[in-house]
């Protein structure tokens, strides 16, 4: 497994550093508290890259490398792991702003706190859509289905994530949107922390850097899981850059 997670690393690191010309590629990640595990801090790294080896039209075909970090302040054994996955995705341009994308491939899991490990195969759906860029109503959309846990064996997780913006205005090199969001998770093995409903109600400030952007926000957000509720303020960054 060592030498899995070594193999994994050293592809990661060769593909983040190779030229755009000759791959795809970005990262995103995210810092904020959350209400439901008493504010507690979760961090969270992304990145990838793919190289498309077949384009016809609005189709896709790529094999591609990932990596995903996460980490908390409270050390829950689910906030603390990282994950590596390798395979093949096939995306399909939907309009100027919409993406749908179904990969096959391996996982490895490693959990930081408890210091098990997992490999899976696994297979899932994705779809991102984004519209109002630019104008006073901008939004977005994602979603994932799958067996996308490694460390869940057979457990197929769906999400869905919806934001929607109002009133957004420029200010300085960025923008002020104020927005609602919600999320929806459910799982076939009915673990609590896959099956959840986030409600959200915030302002945000939207700075481009470069060709990617940073996000700094506030929201009132409100959650229910089957094991209680939470809710409260949320203090927020995100980033997404292409690479």
């Amino acid at each position: 497994m060592k030498k899995f997670l070594s193999l994994m690393a050293t592809l990661l690191a060769f593909a983040f550093y190779m030229q755009p010309a000759f791959a795809d590629g970005s990262t995103w990640g995210s810092i904020e508290n959350s209400p439901a595990e008493d504010d507690n801090v979760i961090g969270t790294a992304y990145a990838e890259k793919s190289w498309p080896v077949l384009q016809k039209d609005k189709l896709k075909l790529s094999p591609f490398l990932s990596g995903m970090v996460v980490v908390d302040d409270k050390g829950y054994n689910w906030n603390n792991k990282a994950v590596a996955r390798a395979g093949g995705k096939l995306d399909y341009q939907v309009g100027p702003l919409g993406t749908l994308t179904f990969r096959l491939g391996a996982a490895y899991e490693h959990q930081f706190k408890s210091g098990d490990s997992y490999t899976e195969p696994f297979a899932s759906a994705e779809y991102w859509f984004g519209w109002g860029y630019g104008t006073s109503l901008p939004g977005s959309s994602w979603g994932v289905v799958g067996n996308t846990s490694p460390s869940e064996k057979g457990n197929v997780i769906a999400m869905v994530h919806a934001e929607q913006g109002f009133l957004a205005f420029n200010a300085g090199k960025g923008r002020v949107t104020p927005f609602i969001d919600f999320t929806i998770a459910r799982d076939t093995k009915d673990f609590v922390w896959n099956n959840k409903e986030v409600y959200g109600l915030g302002v945000k400030y939207v700075h481009p850097v470069g060709n990617g952007v940073v996000n700094v926000g506030t929201k009132y957000q409100h959650e229910e899981r089957e094991a209680g509720r939470g809710s409260g303020a949320v203090l927020f960054l995100t980033y997404w850059f292409p690479l």
